[in-house]
């Protein structure tokens, strides 16, 4: 029944005129709300001014103030406002997608939507939200223009430890956008495995970057996001470069535990900082284990020589490339 109704939704936004309606999708992660706004590409020029032809040209640079015209009006709020992160804007045929997140303290959210009285009198936003209280099909309009969050109630230690491991993609919750959050993470992992001589430059390498996590996990704040992910992008391709040259393997240490301190940084759980790094901590055990073996054959083994310094340029290259369309 629940997905009748959202097709049911789905089939108004393609009969209705471009301008009167937009697409929201709210999703609750502990202290992290994250938010999907689609609108017409007519509406989002019409916003910033410009042609609908010429909203490519314009719309990376302009992201942010798109968003300020439109749901940003309001910050959304429990016992104070939250922190707005970075807007990741993209267009697919007639559509503008606007990717963002908010950092919220634990509590109820309470979000004002009436931007949508200033645009046109038969203007709705429709959408699902998924929060601590399940998920819900929601209709923003002109008589209903706020909306409630079940955001950042308490997660226990252990809440975290479990969260920590699905980001990893240890666990199948952690597949359900198709790859794991951290899946820069794991290539990370497979580069370091990749390259390090035997099981104990295995363990080396992989120790170094799980003490950087907890280190980064320790220190991280959702105001150091936005400078984290270019650092990583660095650090991945450095990682992968020195195990094609085979350089740097006694060093690749350092290199490690820098990609943990940023990566720990990035993903800085602030209720229970330590249980989520422990999370995600497990997780690079469970990759050592698994694949470890695995990759260390390899090394053995008679194989091409290219064969491994291609496993790490490809494991690299596409850990920086996720990074940078994560961070938009």
């Amino acid at each position: 029944m629940r997905v009748l109704v959202i097709l049911a939704l789905l089939c108004g936004i393609a009969e209705a005129h471009p301008l009167d309606t937009a697409y929201l999708r709210v999703e609750s992660h502990g202290s992290i709300v994250e938010i999907t706004f689609d609108l017409d590409v007519a509406l989002a020029a019409q916003e910033l001014k410009v042609e609908p032809g010429a909203i490519d040209g314009v719309l990376a640079a302009r992201g942010e103030e798109l968003a300020g015209k439109l749901y940003r009006t309001h910050a959304p709020a429990s016992t104070e406002p939250c922190d707005w992160g970075r807007v990741a804007p993209s267009r697919k045929g007639v559509t503008v997608t606007l990717r963002d997140h908010v950092t919220c303290r634990p509590g109820t959210v309470h979000w004002d939507l009436s931007f949508g009285k200033r645009l046109a009198a038969t203007f709705q936003i429709l959408g699902k939200v998924i929060d601590d209280d399940g998920e819900r099909v929601i209709t923003i309009d002109k008589t209903t223009t706020s909306l409630t969050i079940a955001s950042g109630h308490s997660i226990s230690f252990g809440g975290a430890i479990e969260q920590g491991l699905e980001t990893t993609g240890i666990l199948p919750a952690g597949w359900k956008r198709g790859h794991p959050a951290a899946l820069e993470l794991l290539l990370l992992l497979v580069v370091l495995l990749a390259g390090a001589r035997g099981l104990l430059g295995q363990a080396r390498d992989v120790g170094a970057l799980i003490a950087g996590i907890m280190i980064g996990g320790l220190v991280g704040s959702p105001a150091l996001w936005d400078l984290a992910p270019l650092p990583l992008v660095a650090v991945l391709v450095a990682t992968a470069i020195s195990v094609a040259l085979r350089t740097l393997e006694r060093h690749r240490w350092i290199l490690a535990a820098l990609g943990g301190v940023l990566e720990g940084m990035i993903w800085h759980e602030p209720q229970q900082p330590i249980g989520y790094a422990i999370g995600l901590s497990l997780g690079a055990v469970v990759v050592l284990v698994l694949l470890g073996s695995l990759l260390g054959f390899l090394q053995r083994a008679s194989m091409p020589r290219w064969v491994v310094p291609v496993i790490a340029l490809v494991a690299g290259v596409a850990g920086a490339v996720y990074v940078m369309v994560s961070a938009g």
